[in-house]
Order: structure tokens, then C-alpha cells, then sequence
């Protein structure tokens, strides 16, 4: 007897659709991106509790006749992709023929559509798969379709389904990615009847952006264009002092797709490399077009997945052009009075807020979800700032070390950090005034006045001191007029004599003395004596700690943010009105005056309105 048989059609369909459909957001997917490949100019989506009751999705798009409304429930029906030519250049966001029967197989799905020369619409009614009911029906041109129940004949899935709340964020998040991507399409999306978010189309990513963060924050975007040979990019990133908790503001689109790309967030947080604090990441939405034989989108169900043939161009040329566009800017911190303090909250938090207040639950063949408690992540303002805090050394592990400095990755990336291209205009320019308690350098200019960090100020000039002769390959050995004797374990003494050609990358030469002590013989010349000692045995006992390959490249710099921190001006630390004007100048004289290697701001500026807002001069 054969234990093989074919699958009945009907299970198949769930199966595909569990690969497809993993949440109401993925239906809400599917069904956005076949309106945007039908050229829609308007999208209208309506949910109801969180999408489990009902999906509704309307579009002015080409709309189908009715041969194609039977045939487009078929599976691997399709009209995006011809032969087997198209799966490499697929120019679409939809092209599997998968998504209307995986929807259909778990729902109760409506469609009415009409194309504009056609007399009448079509209406077809379909339950678990199964075609209901098909008939002629007056409609406006365009698509609309109305997804019920979703998972009512398997309710097994239900249970892997979180709150109302978490699966209308997910929603709300996917709709305000959409409508950054497709600024010209207008996007509407409620929830349970409540208007959530609206853009009005046929407008630019920057209105969008200020739409759903806030009039407010039109200072902190910098938009961005730029193209090579083979690659365009566009969007618009915002100041560092504008940030995040989270990596998730990081967005990414290829030819007009969002995507997920590990790589080129790495290219993004590179090119913000100093500039943030700790622990806060920036906000950018990054386009990147190219052509479609570049990149295969056919990886992953989600399509969230990509693969690039140019990957390492891809990223040095995001990297660049980001890390340009910041340098060209100016980023120091403005300060905003406190009278009318602004909290930017996202579109998700209001929908968390006004979900809370509906506090409503829902139930569904016998499985609960219930809105939980709403706990909001508090939004840092944009003025906010952390304190010092000790960096976290995080080095990247090189596969192949390198002998010279000058042939590591890190410095080819880094080698176009050029401070010719930095505007004059957009250094610190103020004429020093005063001190205040030793710490802070006052100056002003015609703009308003500058506080500016003289601690943080030094170790941005140190550490670029120090980086610069990295960059430039003029980092060479000391000879010690004492060699420093270090004590270690056998075991620890063997790492050392293993990575002892990383440590010559780094200027640093050592030989065994015993088997338990090793001589230091050398240290970098851009050491000063007083910091040797610590210097090295930092080096020595990170490498003896950390199991694989360090790129000794990142090793070096955290060391030098490390030390150029404790070899820094101090707090409580007077200084003539001369140092202060040098201090100030030798700052105009580094790459990113604006931050310490730590992040912190350097400079505070109060303008000439916020002053007088002050001192009640201004309502």
C-alpha cells in the first residue's frame, strides 16, 4: 500500500496560506501591495478589532474584469510574471499568484472590482477556499476587498495571535512604512471607525514625515540624493540629536519594496559613528533603487528578505553618502525652552493611547485576546541627552587579519572622511566670552549664544588626533626606554603569542619572558608617556578576553575614545580666555565638532528667540 499521496487542494491552500499569512498585517500586505502594483493613487484600509473581525481595502486602481476576478483565487495565478526570465528582474511588490487563494483558504473574502471601460463590476463571495456566489454588481472603478473572520476554520492559529492592540500596531507600522515609500499615494487607515493615520498623496517623504512625526521636527531632516552607476539613492535621515531607543526607525526600501538588510543598518550606524549616545540610534528612511537583475527578492514568503549581487558596494556607497551628508550639516544641539515642552509621540502610541480608552476585548470561537495594558516606551525629546557613560568595546571579528593598519576595511571606509567637504559656515563660529564653573566655555555669535563642553570638546580633538594618523597610516612603534614585564597565566600567555602579528598591527610587540611573563617592548607613538602602561595592558587583556579575531582597527579606536577621554580637560578646570579661543579653534579644525567620541553634544545653542523667550521679551 503507498504511504505518498497527493495533498487534497484544499489543504494545500491552508498549508500555502500558513507560509503567507502569519498575522492580519500579512493579509493587510498582500492586499496594499496588489493595489499599489494596479497604480492606485488612493488606498483606504478599515480593520476591525485589530483585524481578526474584518479587513477592508480599497483602491482606485485598474480594477480586473470578470475572468480575471475567477482566475486571480487560483493558486500561482498571476499576471505579474510571464516565464522564468521575469524571476530575475521582477519589478513589482506582488508576483507569486499566492496571496488571494492563502487568504481565501483560512477567510471569508469579498471582492468587487471594475475597470474603467468595462459597464459593470464583478462580485464574487468565497468561504474557506470555496467559491459562494459570482455576479455582475455596480462598483466604482478599482478594488475593494472585505476579508472576514480570518482564521475561522482553523482556529489553532488563533492561539499564536497576540492583543488587539499588538496586531493593529503591527498594521499601523506596516501602513506608516508604506505611505514613507509611496509618498504620491494617499493612504487612509481606521480602526474600529476611527480615523488612525491619513496622508493625502501627491506630496514629498518630508510632508509625510511630518505628518507622522510632528510639525515640529521639520528642523531635524536632512534629505538626502545621490546616484553611481549603479546605484540611486534618496530619503531623508535626521539630525543625531533626533533618536531612538531602538533600531526599528532604521527603514529600508529597494526599488520601492521595504526590506530588512543587517548589512546596510551596519552602513547606517557607521556612517552616525560618534555622533549618538550610547544605546539611542538614528531615524533614517533610505530609497534605493537599482536594476532588478542587482537584487533577487524571491528569498523569503514575507519578501522582507533580500539578497544583493553588489552588497559591499551597496554599503560603502550608503556609508559615504550618509557620513557626507551629516558632515555637511550643521549639528549643534538647539535649545528649546521648557514652557512648551513637545513630546514627539509616534502614530503607534496614539493608537496604543485610544485602544486603552476603548479598553474593548474580543473573542472568537472560543479564543480570547483581550487588549492588555498599555505600557508606553517613554519617547526621549529631542533635547534630551544621556550622560557620560563608560562605552561598551563591541569589536567586529575580521575573518583574515591584515599586517598593515592601512589595508583594514575599517580605514578603506573611512578614508573619504575629508574635512575640506564640511561648510565653513557650519563650524563653530562664536568669539569666546567667559567660563562658567570651570566647565563650560561661553561665546556668541550673531545667532544667539553657545555653551560649549570643554571636556568634550578635548576629546573630540584627541580623538581625532589620534585617528587621523590611523587613517593616514602614520602610526608607528615606540621603542620603550623600559620594556613593561607582564604577569598571565600559561594559558592566557599562549591567546597573546597567537594574536601576538594583531598586536604588531597595532604597534604593540611582545616576546615571551618565562612562561608566565611576557615583555612589552613597544606601544603606538601617539601614546603619551604618562597613559603608556594603561594603554597597553587594556590592548593585552581585551585580546586575551575575547576568543575570536578582533579587527584591530576598532580595537584601536575604542582605545583611543577610551584614553583620549581620560588624558581630556577635566571639570573645575579653569582656563585662561587664550586656551579657551584654542581649544575652540583646534575644535573647528576636526571632522564633527558637534559630538564627543561618546556621542554627548559638544556645543548647546540658545538662540536669540529663545532668549528672549526667556526673559518674557517674546510670548
Amino acid at each position: 500500500m503507498s504511504v505518498i499521496r497527493i495533498l487534497d487542494e484544499h489543504i494545500a491552500n491552508q498549508i500555502a496560506a500558513g507560509e503567507v499569512i502569519e498575522r492580519p498585517v500579512s493579509i493587510v500586505k498582500e492586499l496594499v501591495e496588489n493595489a499599489i502594483d494596479a497604480k492606485a493613487t488612493r488606498i483606504a484600509v478599515s480593520i476591525q478589532q485589530g483585524g481578526l473581525e474584518q479587513i477592508r481595502v480599497t483602491d482606485n486602481g485598474y480594477g480586473m474584469s470578470s475572468n480575471d476576478v475567477k482566475l486571480s483565487f487560483e493558486r500561482h495565478a498571476t499576471s505579474k510574471i510571464i516565464d522564468a526570465k521575469n524571476l530575475f528582474r521582477i519589478s513589482t511588490l506582488g508576483f507569486r499568484g499566492e496571496a488571494l487563494p492563502s487568504i481565501a483558504a483560512i477567510s471569508k473574502v469579498e471582492i468587487r472590482t471594475k475597470r474603467a471601460d468595462d459597464p459593470n463590476g464583478s462580485y464574487m463571495l468565497i468561504e474557506g477556499g470555496k467559491k459562494q456566489k459570482f455576479e455582475p454588481v455596480g462598483c466604482p472603478n478599482g478594488t475593494q476587498i472585505i476579508i472576514n473572520d480570518i482564521f475561522y476554520n482553523t482556529p489553532a492559529r488563533l492561539k499564536y495571535l497576540k492583543t488587539i492592540t499588538t496586531e493593529t500596531n503591527h498594521i499601523s507600522d506596516y501602513l506608516t512604512k508604506i505611505s514613507m515609500a509611496y509618498p504620491e499615494i494617499s493612504v487612509s487607515y481606521q480602526h474600529n471607525g476611527k480615523q488612525i493615520f491619513f496622508t493625502r498623496g501627491g506630496t514629498t517623504l518630508q510632508e509625510v514625515l511630518l505628518n507622522i512625526y510632528g510639525n515640529q521636527t521639520h528642523k531635524y531632516w536632512i534629505p538626502i540624493k545621490t546616484e553611481n552607476l549603479d546605484f540611486q539613492i534618496s530619503g531623508c535621515i535626521a539630525k543625531p540629536e533626533f533618536n531612538r531607543a531602538s533600531r526599528q526607525y532604521m527603514v529600508l526600501y529597494i526599488n520601492g519594496r521595504y526590506i530588512r538588510s543587517a548589512k546596510l543598518t551596519e552602513a547606517i550606524l557607521k556612517a552616525y559613528h560618534t555622533l549618538l549616545p550610547i544605546n539611542k540610534y538614528p531615524i533614517a528612511i533610505i530609497k534605493i533603487d537599482m536594476d532588478y537583475s542587482l537584487v533577487d527578492v524571491n528569498v523569503h514568503p514575507s519578501k522582507l528578505e533580500v539578497r544583493f549581487s553588489k552588497e559591499t558596494e551597496l554599503f560603502d556607497f550608503l556609508f559615504a553618502t550618509i557620513q557626507k551628508k551629516l558632515h555637511e550639516n550643521n549639528l549643534i544641539l538647539d535649545v528649546i525652552t521648557p514652557i512648551k515642552k513637545q513630546y514627539q509621540v509616534s502614530n503607534n502610541q496614539q493608537l496604543q493611547l485610544q485602544n486603552q480608552q476603548n479598553n474593548f476585548s474580543y473573542k472568537l470561537n472560543n479564543n480570547k485576546v483581550t487588549n492588555e495594558s498599555i505600557n508606553i516606551d517613554k519617547v526621549m525629546h529631542v533635547h534630551e541627552y544621556l550622560s557620560p557613560q563608560k562605552p561598551e568595546i563591541q569589536p567586529k571579528i575580521q575573518p583574515e587579519l591584515k599586517s598593515e593598519i592601512l589595508d583594514n576595511e575599517y580605514v578603506k571606509n573611512n578614508k573619504n572622511n575629508d574635512k575640506s567637504d564640511i561648510k565653513t559656515e557650519d563650524r563653530i563660529d562664536a568669539r569666546v566670552i567667559g567660563q562658567i564653573h570651570g566647565t563650560y566655555i561661553v561665546a556668541e555669535n550673531e545667532t544667539g549664544m553657545l555653551l560649549i563642553d570643554q571636556h568634550a570638546a578635548h576629546e573630540r580633538i584627541n580623538y581625532e588626533k589620534v585617528m587621523n594618523k590611523v587613517m593616514n597610516q602614520q602610526i608607528k612603534k615606540q621603542e620603550m626606554l623600559i620594556p613593561i614585564q607582564l604577569r598571565f597565566t600559561k594559558a592566557e600567555i599562549d591567546i597573546l603569542i597567537e594574536k601576538k602579528q594583531m598586536l604588531d598591527a597595532m604597534a604593540i610587540e611582545i616576546e615571551s619572558f618565562g612562561e608566565q611573563t611576557i615583555i612589552v617592548r613597544t606601544h603606538p607613538d601617539c601614546i603619551t608617556d604618562d597613559k603608556i602602561f594603561d594603554y597597553t595592558t587594556y590592548i593585552i587583556e581585551t585580546l586575551i578576553h575575547h576568543n575570536k579575531q578582533i579587527n584591530p582597527i576598532d580595537l584601536l579606536e575604542e582605545s583611543v575614545i577610551k584614553f583620549s577621554c581620560k588624558s581630556s580637560i577635566k571639570a573645575n578646570m579653569r582656563l585662561s580666555k587664550e586656551e579657551m579661543e584654542k581649544l575652540v579653534d583646534d575644535l573647528n579644525k576636526t571632522s564633527s565638532p558637534y559630538t564627543c567620541p561618546h556621542g554627548r553634544p559638544v556645543a548647546i545653542h540658545y538662540s536669540n528667540y529663545e532668549l528672549e523667550k526667556l526673559f518674557k521679551r517674546k510670548n
